[in-house]
């Protein structure tokens, strides 16, 4: 029944979406689902939440949101439309700061922006030893981080970008909004229509939230510390440069995604 009505919008994931929201209602994996295809499901109520993830699904609602959940660098992130979907490429943005974390043996670093948490968790979980803080303005956003820091030792401060950050950090990470205002209407119904707008909108040419992390984010970093961004135009890597010259960085890199797009820019601080 729900591979026939998701053929719709997902011609070559129904099935499997339909297996997945059959295991997130039974609490049984996906692989016990496919192996036990002759079982009946008889309970009414099971029934009615499956069909009932099959309209929202028909409506556009991204499956992350349904099942509540997501995989990000092999960790579990919980979810709700408080909070961006992480996405497989801004684990290539992990991927370097841990890197770089470990090759300087870096002390201290500092997520804005943390929507889920996902970024800081997955550090956390890589180098338990480093000290991380997750900043967020929304509450209800921070709400689900801290569903995801459960038993990790992660500060979370509710504050616009840095303004309430004291002491010195040797890392600041972020993925921030990037979407140039007037391309918001031209996203995916599941990005537009379900996503926090928040999350998304970067102002008009995409850059008004690099611009603020960079010019708050060299008063706290430490000598020789990093600036780490995942971005999402090509047109923004030389001008993210500009703004870092501009404020005492060297070292700019370009770092490709699997799909030789430009997906991190990082500095360093002079």
């Amino acid at each position: 029944y729900g591979s026939d009505k998701l053929k719709k919008i997902d011609k070559n994931s129904s099935q499997f979406i339909s297996e997945i929201f059959l295991s997130k209602i039974l609490c049984k994996s996906r692989e016990w689902i496919i192996s036990h295809y002759d079982f009946e499901v008889k309970d009414r109520n099971i029934l009615e939440k499956f069909y009932s993830f099959i309209e929202r699904r028909l409506k556009r609602e991204p499956l992350e949101y349904i099942i509540g959940k997501k995989e990000f660098f092999s960790c579990e992130i919980k979810l709700t439309e408080d909070v961006l979907i992480p996405r497989a490429e801004t684990e290539i943005l992990v991927e370097k700061a841990v890197e770089i974390i470990k090759k300087d043996n870096l002390k201290k670093i500092i997520d804005i922006g943390t929507g889920s948490g996902a970024i800081a968790k997955a550090i956390k979980n890589e180098i338990p030893e480093v000290k991380v803080v997750a900043t967020d303005i929304s509450y209800k956003a921070l709400k689900v981080a801290k569903k995801n820091f459960y038993n990790l030792d992660i500060l979370v401060v509710c504050c616009d970008l840095l303004e309430s950050i004291k002491g010195k950090f040797d890392m600041i990470i972020s993925n921030p909004p990037y979407i140039k205002s007037l391309d918001l209407n031209k996203l995916p119904k599941e990005v537009k229509d379900f996503e926090p707008k928040i999350a998304l909108d970067g102002g008009i040419d995409g850059l008004k939230f690099y611009r603020k992390i960079i010019s708050q984010g060299k008063e706290i970093l430490s000598y020789g510390g990093y600036i780490l961004f995942e971005i999402g135009y090509i047109s923004h890597v030389n001008k993210i440069k500009e703004i870092f010259l501009k404020n005492g960085f060297y070292s700019f890199e370009v770092v490709n995604d699997y799909s030789n797009f430009p997906r991190v820019v990082l500095a360093k601080k002079i």
